[in-house]
């Protein structure tokens, strides 16, 4: 097969990375929604990987992904290789920097609010609100890296916005073939902008979206929220007490509270008073 299509180069994390595929349509849905990763960084790169990613006809219609040739996927239908793409980016940036917290962050004044919490939380949700309507730069979603000083890196993966998010973008009832039930949207699709420089945790918030009740702001000890940073961060096990005292470090850091919201305009609004405070 020919491989006529090129995507990037793209900054995942430290690492550069290239998508080269046959299929048009791809490259243009993928161009268009790792916008925001379009290599623009003064850091140095770690080093380059490329995917190939391939559209199959026979036996019939399907997809695989390599990652430097080495198989990521190879049997994927038309919805399902955009998310795998962008997990393989997630991957990428896991391996590359040891404390990854499962967390989006938003940047103001060169200081972070790290949003933590499981997928559904609506910590996605919550970082596009701050960003696109509250003047907060987009710094990270899904995969936010900790550095030695309790600095949160820029990971600025596009956000994914399902039909009923609250936050209405340019993209939505476009790609369908490729993601019918959540679009990735590039940040700065939503007119946010983007932090391309690392920024200290100054803010720790668990989001718990929560259509049911009222808007409950509740503190969280430090003990706490280490405790759950800790279940949100898959380097834990396996690099130990260096990761464990960097999550420390935000924890010393950044006062933890956990919103519990109805609507996620509500939640910003205490974030951002929040934030606003010496």
């Amino acid at each position: 097969m020919t491989i006529l299509h090129l995507v990037g180069p793209l900054r995942v994390g430290p690492v550069d990375v290239e998508i080269r595929t046959n299929s048009a349509e791809f490259a243009a849905v993928a161009g268009a929604a790792f916008a925001d990763l379009r290599s623009r960084s003064s850091r140095p790169s770690v080093g380059t990987v490329v995917f190939e990613t391939i559209e199959h006809h026979e036996p019939q219609l399907h997809w695989s992904i390599r990652r430097d040739g080495e198989p990521c996927e190879l049997q994927l239908r038309d919805d399902a290789v955009m998310v795998q793409q962008q997990w393989e980016f997630n991957r990428l940036v896991i391996e590359n920097q040891r404390a990854v917290i499962h967390a989006a962050a938003v940047q103001r004044n060169g200081t972070a609010v790290l949003l933590a919490g499981q997928s559904h939380s609506g910590k996605t949700t919550l970082a596009g609100w701050l960003a696109a309507h509250h003047g907060f730069a987009y710094l990270a979603d899904e995969a936010s890296a900790i550095d030695s000083v309790a600095r949160v890196r820029p990971y600025v993966r596009p956000l994914g916005l399902r039909p009923d998010s609250p936050i209405a973008h340019p993209a939505q009832g476009m790609a369908e073939r490729f993601m019918p039930e959540e679009v990735l949207v590039p940040a700065s699709d939503l007119g946010a902008r983007i932090a391309d420089e690392p920024a200290a945790a100054h803010l720790l918030v668990f989001p718990r979206f929560d259509g049911e009740r009222a808007l409950r702001v509740t503190p969280v000890s430090q003990a706490d929220a280490l405790e759950r940073l800790a279940h949100l961060t898959p380097g834990l096990v396996r690099h130990g007490r260096e990761v464990f005292t960097r999550l420390g470090g935000v924890v010393l850091a950044a006062p933890a509270v956990e919103i519990r919201f109805p609507h996620v305009s509500e939640a910003a609004v205490i974030i951002t008073e929040w934030v606003r405070r010496p």
